[in-house]
């Protein structure tokens, strides 16, 4: 497998799932490994390429080992709109589509603390969901939880700042 990040190419040979897999993924992101930190998702249906993406926890691992993390505010949430989805139920062993309904923000506000030449000063970011909803086929936690989804990409854009 090939993964890269940023100029930097990172070739895993004999990688096996899990352990190896996970290693190979800290060694480059410099994060620890064992933990839900960086993800390696494909990226085309069909083709042998992945990127790895780091979770929150990666962010927040990396802003913890900065010494400079001061800790962050709980998400703030603006606007909602119900929006409509496909999910699939089983029923005496038949796949069905069922049409659902669900309740998510519009926008998902976070404020992060950083100690910068002493003193400490808030960094804040706003997600919305039209720009970071992965769309009905790829949303199914979005479905299930559309504000911790939204919440962790506002934390992370302020986490970047």
């Amino acid at each position: 497998m090939r993964i890269l990040i940023g100029n930097d190419v990172y070739h895993d040979q004999d990688a096996e799932e899990g352990d190896q897999h996970n290693q190979g993924i800290a060694s480059v992101t410099r994060l620890a490994a064992g933990q839900e930190i960086a993800h390696a998702l494909g990226l085309k249906e069909g083709i042998e390429r992945r990127a790895v993406i780091v979770g929150i926890d990666g962010f927040r691992a990396i802003a913890e080992g900065s010494g400079n993390y001061a800790g962050n505010d709980d998400p703030r949430f603006e606007g909602e709109k119900d929006i409509e989805y496909t999910a699939f139920e089983y029923e005496n062993r038949t796949k069905k589509a069922v049409k659902k309904k669900v309740t998510i923000p519009l926008e998902a506000t976070v404020t992060i603390h950083k100690i910068v030449a002493g003193g400490r000063y808030p960094f804040t970011a706003t997600a919305r969901w039209d720009e970071y909803y992965p769309g009905e086929r790829k949303g199914g936690q979005w479905h299930m939880r559309p504000k911790l989804m939204l919440g962790k990409c506002a934390e992370a854009l302020a986490l970047r700042k």
